[in-house]
């Protein structure tokens, strides 16, 4: 008795462990990189077109982008035009007269099916004024997909688990199911079968001209062209293949489709880890072993529930027991594929707690803690006398397991609808404060962190504009900006600048030769707020991106570096962490590229080169400081939420 208890209680040990290093497979999203016109430019003459640039490649239909005048008049354009690389969208426009203009826009990401929408503004004109708002982003959860996932997902474990359970449970334990039992194996072929063809039906209903029908020739085209479309695809028709088998009682075979179903449904998550060669392999194999642990349970439960006057309370006891050790090992491999996965899918253990997915994780990572301790318990009893009041337990707790797993699969079903860590949601939703005009010419863009709120500036001719970003709760009316300049004897005098809208301040501002010291300050009612200074070089000078293309070279080379991470959230929101990885997997976690955003030089600093790169479009800021060799020694990113400071070393 005493060694069963040790077994088990080391099996609940390395289950609770699993829960906390499993990763769930999120979806990458198409996220905008910036814009042109951009938003909140005042331009003199009318655009040729509009040019919208994503982080990812956009599926061919599915674009969808109108333009339409300040009264709500909207202008009569031709189709917008994906490029060849797929990650611009380019819509031709009349002349327009002088007004303010506002474009709605909206993408299905190519990979991974998932939609991006948004709007912002521009005008027209010398006498144009812009409305109280000129851009947004959304990613929004997307329901109907999570839901049509989540059946999908409980109908291949249920099916999984019955081929399984009928073969190394039931059977063992003097047990054959009958044919009648009302646990027909096409209940949940069936039902995994029909979600899967609801996702790919959504699929192709969001690729679809505006108004047309579902079966349009170029929605299926674009569909089948498009990694998502044609996973789900393959994923309809392995199942229906697996239902078949079943008609033709092949049933010892139909694992195999199952299994691939699987196996699709993985691929078109294609989490942070899937960029290693290793980590697409990894979350196969993990994804298999969750649906397959909880596939037995949930079978284990059904026959325990519809059968219990008929079953022995030995055959019982025997069948817990055996599947108490296929889920031991079940567990075992989830733990160790969630390990590997985890060490790519995070760039560091803070973002459990400063992203959207990390905080939805830990969500999951309780419940499955729960049904961990009810399995433990389950398991126990099991190991006593064969009375009916411990089959009554086993029923009861086996219940509450399976029950808190199916609670755990749809928290994972809606995760896979929610940004991934290595791009922060919060950074792709754009801030929903009128921003300033665009700069004048070439322009110095810094950003920094005051209390819990971002801060950006952009110092062009003749120019300086602020502009704060915040919690996604603060209003309008509850921020307010101070801004001061450095002067001789080391005291500091206010600057008069003049609000553009909500969190924004512009002033006019003649920059000298040098190095100007600013002093930005942001106070709000509901949130803690701070100040930030800025050393403000002058002239700009532009980056040079073979520079940082041969610096991106050069990080994808490296097999190892230490890599130390500090992030704040906000005041007391900080977490710190050291990690060892490979370049090449620091890289595939970065939201820059060597042709990607806006690019300028800054002054050498303890005899680094100093590069910035700025995302306006997602107001992602990123700052790399690189040695002689080329190889990063610092970086700091600023994205609305988060103040992400690392350095780097190297053996």
């Amino acid at each position: 008795m005493g060694t069963g208890l040790q077994r088990l209680l080391a099996a609940g040990a390395c289950a609770l462990a699993a829960t906390v290093l499993m990763p769930i497979t999120a979806s990458a999203h198409a996220f905008l990189v910036q814009t042109s016109p951009a938003a909140g430019q005042r331009l003199l003459m009318s655009p040729p077109a509009i040019t919208l640039e994503f982080s990812e490649a956009v599926a061919p239909a599915g674009i969808q982008v109108s333009i339409q005048a300040s009264g709500g008049q909207p202008v009569r354009t031709p189709s917008p035009a994906r490029s060849p690389d797929a990650e611009h969208v380019r819509l031709p426009l009349p002349a327009l007269p002088p007004g303010v203009y506002k474009v709605q826009w909206q993408v299905v990401s190519a990979d991974d099916g998932h939609l991006s929408a948004g709007s912002f503004v521009f005008a027209v004109g010398t006498s144009a004024g812009l409305p109280p708002a000129t851009g947004t982003t959304a990613e929004p959860t997307d329901w109907q997909q999570s839901a049509a996932r989540f059946l999908f997902l409980i109908g291949l474990a249920l099916a999984a688990g019955m081929l399984v359970n009928e073969t190394w449970v039931w059977k063992p334990a003097g047990l054959a199911l009958p044919a009648g039992s009302g646990l027909s194996l096409g209940v949940p072929l069936a039902v995994a079968t029909l979600a899967a063809g609801t996702r790919f039906a959504l699929f192709v209903w969001r690729l679809r001209p505006a108004g047309a029908s579902i079966f349009t020739r170029a929605a299926w085209e674009s569909a089948l062209q498009s990694p998502a479309g044609l996973y789900d695809l393959v994923a309809v028709l392995l199942l229906l293949i697996s239902g078949g088998l079943v008609l033709w009682r092949a049933r010892q075979i139909v694992l195999l489709p199952l299994a691939l179903a699987a196996v699709a449904a993985a691929i078109t998550t294609h989490p942070a880890s899937a960029r290693s060669w290793w980590g697409l392999p990894v979350i196969m194999v993990h994804v298999l072993l969750t649906l397959l642990w909880f596939g037995m349970l949930a079978h284990v439960v059904l026959v325990i529930g519809q059968r219990q006057v008929e079953l022995a309370r030995t055959a019982v006891i025997v069948a817990v027991r055996r599947y108490a050790r296929l889920a031991f090992w079940s567990v075992a491999g989830v733990l160790v594929t969630g390990l590997l996965a985890a060490l790519a899918e995070f760039s560091g253990p803070a973002q459990l707690v400063t992203t959207s997915y990390g905080k939805v994780l830990l969500i999951k990572m309780a419940i499955v803690t729960l049904a961990l301790l009810a399995a433990a318990a389950m398991r126990l009893r099991a190991l006593g006398a064969a009375s009916a009041e411990r089959v009554m337990t086993i029923q009861r707790l086996s219940l509450v397991e399976g029950v808190l797993l199916v609670v755990v699969i749809a928290i994972s079903s809606v995760l896979s609808a929610v940004a991934p860590p290595s791009f922060p949601s919060s950074a792709l939703a754009a801030n929903p404060e009128l921003g300033p005009p665009v700069p004048n010419g070439p322009a110095v863009y810094l950003a920094g962190q005051a209390g819990w709120f971002e801060v950006y500036l952009v110092a062009s001719d003749g120019q300086l504009a602020i502009t704060a970003s915040g919690p996604e709760s603060t209003s309008s009316s509850d921020l307010r900006l101070s801004l001061k300049r450095a002067v001789s004897g080391g005291s500091w005098t206010s600057i008069q600048a003049a609000p553009c809208g909500a969190g924004c301040l512009m002033a006019p501002f003649k920059w000298m030769e040098r190095t100007t010291e600013l002093e930005v300050g942001v106070a709000s009612a509901r949130w803690q707020g701070g100040t930030v200074r800025f050393a403000v070089p002058w002239p700009p000078v532009a980056g040079d991106r073979q520079l940082l293309a041969s610096v991106i070279r050069t990080m994808q080379s490296q097999p190892e570096m230490t890599l130390d991470e500090h992030v704040t959230s906000g005041p007391g929101a900080m977490a710190h962490h050291v990690v060892t990885i490979p370049g090449s997997t620091f890289l595939a976690n970065e939201p820059y590229g060597a042709d990607t955003g806006q690019l300028e030089a800054l002054p050498d600093r303890d005899g680094l080169n100093v590069l910035v790169v700025y995302l306006p479009g997602s107001q992602i800021w990123v700052e790399l400081s690189s040695d002689a060799d080329q190889r990063l020694r610092a970086e700091t990113i600023v994205d609305p939420g988060h103040l992400i400071e690392r350095t780097f070393s190297y053996p």
